[in-house]
């Protein structure tokens, strides 16, 4: 698989999937996101009956992600 990330992302959204980058080198599928952290910068994925898997996002893209996806839960003030 040869490309940047960002030709990755681009060539997968449009597919029709959603993802956005939310650090140097992480991008998340945004329907699997089900609460966003703002203090601990972490996006949280939980499964059902499954411990909740987290990844880091970056202090901007983290603020820009929660304006971008309000219906996301979020812990901003």
């Amino acid at each position: 698989m040869i490309g940047t990330l960002k030709y990755w992302v681009n060539a997968l959204n449009a597919s029709g999937h959603i993802y956005e980058v939310v650090d140097r080198n992480v991008v998340v599928n945004v329907k699997n996101v089900t609460y966003v952290d703002v203090i601990t910068r972490h996006a949280f994925f939980c499964g059902s009956g499954t411990k909740p898997k987290k990844c880091t996002m970056s202090h901007y893209l983290c603020e820009e992600f929660v304006k971008k996806y309000p219906d996301i839960p979020n812990n901003m003030i």
